[in-house]
């Protein structure tokens, strides 16, 4: 979860709710979480990853991570084959991990090894995520739960007919959550696929 119980409920100023109003707010922050991963195209926790690379390049020398930053890589595959720590760099700032094997010849750096082309070619197992949510990912958390949690029970309706009662409630849309605001904060942390 973006962010826990109690830092919703003092956010929001709710004191007293029963065990099931908290279930229920629980369950709208796991909601709200995934709502926002989703959108920005990754996860946010710290932990360990399993990611798999397609290389469509031939002369592909670098992979991106897909949940930055990039803390530290355990292991690196390539075509099956381990790759020895020796034979790429890990730069965390740009969560990228890079082959560095290059040969000097006349003034100039030709590089000898690429990732082999081919589907699910390049495995790395790694740290990565945020240790501590960002600040203004968690202000969306919370403004979303909480715009959520007090419209309880007033959803929109999309559609009412009187003869033979019928009532058809408006179907949500996951990014119709997010206002102009939200998008704006979330925008830095959004990864293009």
């Amino acid at each position: 979860m973006l962010v826990g119980l109690d830092a919703f409920k003092s956010y929001a100023g709710i004191t007293n709710t029963t065990g099931a109003e908290d279930e229920n707010i629980t369950a709208i922050i796991e909601g709200i979480s995934d709502a926002v991963e989703k959108h920005c195209h990754r996860q946010f926790s710290y932990g360990s990853y399993d990611q798999y690379w397609d290389i469509q390049e031939w002369d592909e020398t670098s992979v991106q991570v897909d949940n930055p930053p990039l803390v530290s890589v355990v292991a690196l595959t390539d075509n099956g084959t381990l790759v020895s720590t020796d034979k790429y760099h890990v730069y965390t700032g740009k969560s990228k991990i890079a082959l560095i094997e290059q040969t000097y010849i006349s003034q100039h750096y030709r590089r000898d090894q690429y990732f082999t082309r081919g589907y699910r070619k390049v495995v790395a197992t790694y740290y990565g995520g945020f240790q501590d949510i960002p600040k203004s990912i968690q202000l969306i958390a919370k403004r979303i739960t909480s715009r959520i949690y007090n419209s309880a029970g007033k959803e929109e309706m999309e559609s009412e007919t009187i003869g033979d009662y019928k009532y058809v409630r408006a179907k949500m849309d996951p990014e119709s959550l997010f206002l102009a605001e939200d998008r704006m904060l979330m925008s830095p942390y959004v990864l293009i696929n």
